[in-house]
């Protein structure tokens, strides 16, 4: 903030991009949070990979994620609650239906927040997701990407890459157990939908 003749420039701050205009002598000063900006854009972001949800439900799952971030020089430690939709779509001759879904979760890692929302397609035991991710602190937040590849039952691993705003790409493995519970009484689309 500089005074010029009774005049005071501010910066003023948002996710897109930083503006500088003039003040007067009477303006009244106001302080922007980042999250009062970020939550109508981040409910907009979720709803993206949410149109596959019109499809037949089969089984939700939801757990715990632990990732080890590899990035910007520094490997950090993150943890993470994920829930997961799932439902059969096909029935193809092989008789193994396509597994379809979404999953949205909260991470953690020191300071740092993501929500995170994917879609995801798998094969019963591996599968691949991706999807937009919002970081914040408590000084600043952004958008990015992420996609990953995993492997699992209950209880599996998986490989994350992500890339977000001036943080750049991260490499995160992880390992992950997820509780299921069954919405269609076992019929996962063997038999068509």
């Amino acid at each position: 903030m500089a005074c010029q003749h009774g005049r005071t420039r501010m910066r003023s701050t948002s996710i897109f991009a930083h503006q500088t205009r003039e003040r007067g002598p009477f303006d009244r000063q106001r302080e922007t949070k980042p999250m009062k900006t970020s939550v109508p854009l981040l409910l907009a972001t979720l709803a993206l990979p949410a149109c596959p949800a019109s499809l037949p439900a089969r089984a939700i799952s939801f757990g715990p994620m632990l990732h080890w971030n590899f990035g910007g020089g520094d490997v950090k430690f993150s943890w993470a609650l994920e829930a997961a939709y799932w439902q059969t779509v096909g029935d193809p001759p092989s008789g193994n239906s396509h597994l379809h879904g979404i999953d949205v979760g909260m991470e953690f890692e020191g300071d740092t927040r993501r929500i995170y929302a994917e879609y995801q397609r798998g094969e019963i035991v591996f599968g691949g997701s991706v999807g937009p991710v919002l970081e914040f602190t408590e000084s600043s937040s952004q958008f990015g990407v992420q996609a990953g590849v995993w492997g699992a039952v209950f209880a599996g691993g998986d490989l994350r890459m992500r890339y977000v705003g001036k943080d750049g790409f991260a490499f995160a493995p992880g390992v992950f157990l997820k509780l299921p519970a069954d919405l269609n009484n076992g019929d996962y689309g063997v038999r068509g939908n």
